[in-house]
């Protein structure tokens, strides 16, 4: 296999474990608190996109998965962008 496979794999397997880590928690606590966001209303529509843009961004991606902070602060910041 070419480097580009296992490329192509480093960033879905990234872009997965940061879906599952960030957003599924972030979703979850932004649900609860009921808003108008089509993000939010729509949860397929949102993982299907954020598994694109994490993907895209896998070396960044998988930089902040490494440190628990950084998890958090992402994880965080989606929240509130969920929220407003």
């Amino acid at each position: 296999m070419s480097v580009l496979v296992y490329y192509i794999i480093f960033c879905l397997a990234t872009g997965i474990t940061a879906c599952l880590t960030m957003l599924y928690p972030a979703l979850r606590d932004a649900k609860a608190q009921d808003p108008e966001n089509i993000m939010v209303r729509h949860k397929f529509l949102s993982y299907l996109i954020m598994l694109a843009l994490l993907s895209l961004g896998a070396p960044i991606i998988f930089v902040v998965l490494l440190s628990v902070g950084g998890t958090q602060v992402f994880k965080e910041g989606i929240q509130k962008s969920f929220l407003e």
